[in-house]
């Protein structure tokens, strides 16, 4: 068992919602809906275990990163879901902006996407992978939907249990293509190629300033000195909520470093235009 995920959801709310969520799983053999804080309802499917972390957690796969994150998005602009998987992020998002757009490859998870994204009425699922150039690339699979990845040069394999093969474009690409869209955030959760999509989407944090959040995180291909360097060479800060103390269940929101991504401190970390700087100063006391 995980004790410090335990320790972070609470001992009794996590052995109550457990129970519930296995009661629906293995007696009623069927999912839950769940009410996002933001509003929206979402369908949590049996199957997915990352539905278990969002009902487990009450919405708090990401120590309240999401929360923070919505709350500093522009209503009249749009949002980016990036390994959108379930939806979760594009549906905790979806009240908080004009329009959601879920970029999504797994032929697996599309079918509970797009019933998900009926439900917020403004989330349009694009069924393709975001990364730094356009083409045709490998999907891993995965043996759950959660690790599915792109397959790129030194990446490995995660144990997927099959591949296929998946259309992939870059943001810039695709907002060069829609002159409406204006980008107010940007989620980024693929696994291993966070950079890659960044890369892809420089020219669009450019010209719109987003604010971005991204699991980036330490592998190969991924350095912390090139996500430092992508957001100092763009103007932004870094931002993210680090554990206080080892054996505590409790962060701390704060600016960071390549040294503390290196260090494994980092939950999820926050690209901060230079227009939230203080905002996100501010969130940290």
């Amino acid at each position: 068992m995980n004790w410090a995920y335990v320790r972070e959801v609470g001992l009794v709310r996590y052995a109550v919602r457990t129970a519930v969520r296995q009661f629906f799983k293995r007696v009623l053999g069927r999912g839950i809906d769940y009410r996002l804080p933001t509003g929206v309802s979402m369908h949590l499917p049996a199957a997915s275990r990352f539905g278990s972390e969002v009902y487990v957690t009450g919405a708090r796969v990401d120590s309240g990163a999401e929360a923070l994150f919505v709350r500093h998005l522009d209503a009249a602009g749009d949002f980016v879901d990036a390994g959108a998987n379930i939806g979760y992020y594009a549906l905790y998002a979806a009240p908080r902006v004009r329009r959601v757009w879920a970029f999504e490859p797994n032929p697996a998870t599309l079918e509970i996407l797009r019933a998900n994204a009926l439900r917020a009425g403004n989330v349009e699922v694009v069924p393709q992978a975001l990364f730094s150039r356009p083409g045709r690339m490998t999907l891993d699979v995965g043996s759950e939907a959660e690790i599915s990845h792109l397959v790129t040069p030194g990446a490995g394999s995660v144990g997927g249990t099959a591949t296929v093969e998946v259309e992939v474009t870059t943001l810039d690409a695709f907002t060069a293509a829609r002159s409406d869209v204006r980008i107010t955030g940007i989620k980024i959760d693929v696994e291993g190629a966070d950079l890659a999509v960044l890369e892809g989407a420089r020219a669009t944090i450019a010209r719109d300033r987003p604010l971005v959040l991204t699991e980036f995180s330490e592998s190969a291909g991924n350095r912390p000195e090139d996500i430092a360097a992508f957001a100092a060479g763009l103007g932004y800060g870094m931002h993210a909520f680090v554990r206080t103390d080892p054996a505590s269940a409790r962060y701390s929101l704060r600016a960071v470093d390549a040294g503390d991504i290196a260090a494994g401190r980092c939950k999820m970390i926050f690209l901060v235009p230079e227009r939230l700087a203080a905002a996100f100063t501010s969130e940290g006391r």
